[in-house]
């Protein structure tokens, strides 16, 4: 189910990790303020971007990172998808 090309595996990886980050943010709100991040879900965004755009995606893919992460369901279909064109 790996993607073809090798951009499309670097912007899996990098939903999918933004998809952890606000999991995790989620997961602390409940524990309060003794649990809060070093750094602000923003500053995370920005260094997810930004290894995007050193790793050669497009601006689309770069705004993609965390505009919505990526879950297996996602994986599955688009991995359905590109069986299908092969």
């Amino acid at each position: 189910m790996a993607p073809c090309t090798r951009n499309a595996r670097v912007l899996r990886l990098l939903r999918h990790r933004w998809a952890d980050m606000v999991a995790g943010d989620e997961a602390r709100a409940l524990l309060g303020p003794a649990a809060q991040p070093l750094r602000t879900l923003d500053v995370r965004k920005r260094e997810l971007q930004d290894l995007a755009r050193c790793r050669g995606l497009t601006q689309d893919e770069v705004a993609t990172v965390a505009s919505r992460p990526v879950g297996y369901e996602a994986i599955v279909e688009a991995a359905g998808s590109e069986a299908a064109r092969s």
